[in-house]
């Protein structure tokens, strides 16, 4: 400011006396005055006056730059990027595209040009147009200028070292943010994964088993939809047995869709493989359900059963294409191993507790499950009210059967009929062999009108067994709804009527 006012003061007077000789003519002339007046002092001034813009304009570019440095400071380590890219295009005169290197992944911060990686890696290493400004040993900045300029690209790469110090801050410190927040991620996960399979393993019945593995996997790797599979019976026989955020009409064309005979491979090369299986975009595999609509993305992790082949498929479904990583497909089999060893155990229990209530010549429920679902029945109706009837089901001359044809027919006769309970009743009603060629049915839901019908079925199919032999195969039936009397008299009165309808045919 000073060397501004000096010019000023010098011009001025370079002027007055100049005017005052012109007019007044009592300025006394001399040659050396002249050259002071007409040459020195505008010399001063112009001097002082360069100075004065040189100090001025170095005052405006601290000033500037510490503006920038405080933007920079304010903002997160791409932002940072962006204002540094725009300060330095102004202040040079041209396009700046800037691009970050990380563990061989390139990412665009600022790009002006579209690009493939062959094109772009060609010009990172291109160094008439690309400055590099390496971060640490993981990290480093590659910005390319349009035109090959050798002294602005000097330029830049100086004006940038004033602010790589902040740069580099900021990318170390989102850096170690991110790092720490991917480890209490994966901390929260393992936690997650533990207890899940901490439930797995104390799950008491399949069903409940089911569900738990689905809620976890729905949390474990954040999915819009989960859903098991049971895919023991081979396809054409694939059945779901446990969703979430899948309505019914859509289950059903799923299950269509991928029993087919020309779709459902994604789950085919499971079950034949027994790995686990994804699809990055459900709109590339032909005949998936509302592919169109709904792109997906998609992975499949095989449950094993006792004899290790594939049981179930857990199917993990994102509502967005490109959803899952290479972290998410090495997950999908860490939960596969250690789920299957959970599992493995609880059908080894499942196994030893069905073959304990289980008869193994019919598979049907036995004496003792079926003592304890008669106890069940009869409390749901002194709570709910819940209406049930009891058949007590007795073959017609089986002992006359097996004395004529051996016990390996009269095995037969007592496999086929069971098949015919379970071909007649419903499927929530509950069957038993309770010893010889005695059976039970637990009819739920059922008043002795209904009953009747269904033993009348019972009947007619009993009648249509055909085991090539001479013998007409029959069997008599009693009929008890429940009314509220003890379990005791229940099973008299059955067994009464039982012997009513045995008399029947004797008579």
């Amino acid at each position: 400011m000073f060397l501004i006012v000096l010019s000023a003061f010098a011009i001025v007077i370079s002027v007055y006396l100049l005017v005052d000789l012109a007019i007044n003519r009592r300025f006394e002339f001399s040659i050396t005055k002249f050259y002071l007046i007409s040459f020195f002092l505008p010399v001063l001034a112009l001097v002082s006056i360069y100075f004065s813009y040189k100090i001025s304009k170095m005052f405006f570019t601290i000033e500037l730059e510490s503006k920038l440095k405080e933007e920079l400071l304010k903002s997160d380590f791409t932002d940072s990027l962006k204002i540094l890219t725009k300060y330095l295009k102004e202040s040079f005169h041209t396009n700046l595209n800037v691009f970050l290197l990380e563990k061989d992944e390139i990412k665009a911060i600022v790009c002006n040009f579209s690009f493939d990686n062959e094109t772009l890696i060609k010009t990172l290493n291109s160094p008439n147009i690309t400055i590099k400004k390496k971060f640490n040993n993981n990290g480093s900045l590659f910005l390319t200028l349009e035109s090959e300029n050798s002294q602005i690209m000097e330029s830049i790469s100086s004006e940038i070292d004033k602010f790589l110090h902040i740069i580099v801050s900021k990318y170390i410190f989102e850096k170690e943010k991110f790092d720490l927040g991917k480890r209490e991620k994966y901390l929260k996960k393992f936690i997650m994964f533990t207890e899940l399979l901490d439930k797995v393993s104390h799950s008491l019945v399949l069903e409940e088993m089911h569900y738990t593995i689905i809620s976890g996997a729905m949390s474990l790797f954040e999915a819009d939809k989960v859903s098991l599979l049971d895919v023991s019976k081979g396809k054409g026989n694939y059945t779901f047995v446990a969703t979430i955020n899948i309505d019914y009409s859509e289950l059903k064309g799923i299950e269509e869709k991928i029993n087919s005979a020309y779709y459902g491979e994604h789950i085919d090369s499971i079950v034949r493989i027994g790995k686990v299986n994804y699809v990055q975009n459900t709109f590339e595999i032909p005949g998936w359900y509302k592919t169109i609509e709904n792109p997906e993305s998609w992975i499949g992790i095989p449950l094993l059963d006792l004899d290790n082949k594939v049981m179930y498929v857990v199917s993990i479904s994102k509502n967005n294409t490109n959803a899952f990583n290479k972290e998410d497909i090495d997950f999908a089999e860490t939960f596969a191993r250690n789920v299957n060893i959970v599992l493995a155990k609880n059908l080894l229990i499942e196994k030893y507790r069905w073959d304990s209530i289980t008869d193994p010549l019919t598979n049907l429920y036995n004496r003792r499950e079926f003592e304890e679902k008669l106890v069940y029945e009869i409390n749901q109706y002194k709570k709910y009210k819940t209406p049930f009837t009891l058949l007590v089901l007795d073959l017609d001359k089986f002992k006359k059967f097996n004395d004529t044809f051996g016990h390996t027919m009269g095995d037969r006769l007592l496999v086929e009929f069971a098949r015919v309970l379970e071909k007649v009743v419903r499927k929530e009603d509950s069957i038993f062999r309770l010893g010889g060629d005695e059976f039970a049915v637990i009819l739920r839901n059922t008043n002795s009108k209904l009953a009747t019908q269904i033993a009348e079925r019972i009947k007619l199919n009993t009648q249509r067994i055909n085991l090539n032999v001479p013998f007409d195969i029959g069997v008599s039936i009693g009929i008890k709804e429940y009314e509220g009397e003890s379990l005791s008299d229940l099973l008299k009165t059955a067994d009464s009527y039982l012997y009513i309808d045995k008399n029947k045919i004797k008579n």
